[in-house]
């Protein structure tokens, strides 16, 4: 989801299809009215949020005619405009989770993750690009790959400094549990992720939706309820209720 300061408001989207589910709500934090949106153009299959620079970004994760995509909407008109949805022509997979950086490299840069995670849930087409996490420039549009080797990247924030990425790695396994890890990322000079190593493991479900607080914990929905861990990926507490919280 994403907090939106300018409303007090926190923007969600639905945790379930169908297919064509356009569904993103807002809920007042002064009221808690809860209102389902009328964005337009809609968005189809929405997923991850976040909020950056007066707009909303909506990864958008398409279907089998519609690639996915990251869209921004204004809050208070709420017309969405297509930011990105392709690398060199070739249509992107399912957008997953969207977080943003301005420390970092020439400007202002959109990270996100595209798993082919609406392949693998027989909603989206036949995937033409890897499961990758791609930074976008929001000055040049230029779109980059920078980490292509995990398996289904999920969820994806930054520390307050924008120093450390941390990213999901989702993969299924026909044997149970399979890589419910985050990983924990060092940037270069250049503005790229280097150093990879394990931030925590999860014990239940899948470490899904990341977000980073200003004392640096790292909150992350998980099968049990939401875990919170200090910057070192040491468990501070969980607030549990099973599948209370996934992205």
């Amino acid at each position: 989801g994403a907090f939106v300061p300018t409303t007090n408001e926190v923007w969600f989207t639905a945790n379930q299809l169908p297919i064509q589910n356009t569904n993103v709500s807002r809920v007042n934090l002064e009221t808690n009215q809860i209102e389902l949106l009328s964005i337009q153009p809609s968005i189809l299959t929405p997923n991850g949020a976040n909020y950056f620079d007066d707009s909303v970004y909506i990864c958008s994760q398409g279907n089998q005619t519609t690639s996915g995509g990251i869209y921004a909407v204004n809050p208070t008109t709420l017309a969405s405009r297509l930011v990105v949805n392709s690398w060199f022509g070739l249509r992107l997979n399912s957008p997953n989770d969207v977080t943003f950086t301005r420390k970092i490299g020439r400007g202002k840069y959109m990270w996100f993750t595209d798993p082919q995670i609406a392949y693998m849930q027989d909603f989206g087409s036949l995937p033409q690009l890897g499961s990758y996490v791609y930074r976008f420039d929001l000055t040049t549009s230029e779109l980059r790959p920078v980490i292509t080797d995990l398996v289904v990247p999920n969820g994806i924030a930054f520390d307050l400094n924008e120093t450390t990425l941390y990213v999901s790695d989702t993969a299924p396994s026909s044997y149970g549990h399979g890589t419910f890890m985050v990983y924990a990322y060092d940037l270069n000079k250049h503005g790229l992720p280097i150093n990879r190593h394990v931030f925590s493991v999860s014990s239940a479900g899948i470490p899904d939706g990341i977000k980073v607080d200003k004392m640096g914990r790292v909150w992350t929905g998980e099968g049990d309820g939401i875990n919170v861990r200090d910057h070192h990926g040491t468990l501070l507490g969980v607030i549990l209720g099973r599948d209370l919280c996934q992205s």
